[in-house]
């Protein structure tokens, strides 16, 4: 899958309906030859656009609007290029949540299932509501 797909993708099958910033933001980034370009030149497990949009937030960077979002992305690409780099997103995949289980299994109402999860991630943590847990963790070991 090329980029433009994975972002066209993540866009109408991953964020509809739960966040139309994203959705339009990755909309938005499938179809802009320029984005594609700078995305391309980063590693392929570096390409998620669940971290490209994360590293423009954590970096301060606009996400409500498109045309501000491409231009302060562009203008500033090489912080978040750094930070993609040096960054990742992660599922709450069982691995870190491994210690808990017990705890969490045992409570009354215990609602969490643990689902495979996308992108080569060998399990993630669901919700009581089949939301994802995501987030942008630390620098890369």
């Amino acid at each position: 899958m090329d980029t433009a797909e994975r972002y066209r993708r993540f866009s109408e099958q991953e964020v509809r309906g739960r966040s139309p910033a994203y959705e339009a933001l990755a909309r938005g980034i499938a179809s802009d030859a320029r984005l594609l370009a700078l995305i391309d030149g980063l590693p392929h497990v570096k390409r998620q656009p669940n971290l490209l949009l994360a590293s423009v937030r954590f970096l301060g960077g606009p996400s409500a609007d498109f045309p501000a979002f491409r231009q302060w992305t562009v203008r500033h690409w090489q912080r978040v290029r750094e930070t993609m780099l040096t960054r990742r997103t992660q599922t709450n995949e069982a691995g870190r949540c491994a210690s808990l289980l017990p705890v969490l299994a045992g409570l009354p109402g215990n609602r969490l299932t643990f689902l495979p999860a996308l992108d080569g991630e060998p399990l993630a943590l669901a919700g009581p509501h089949g939301e994802w847990l995501d987030w942008l963790t630390g620098p890369d070991a």
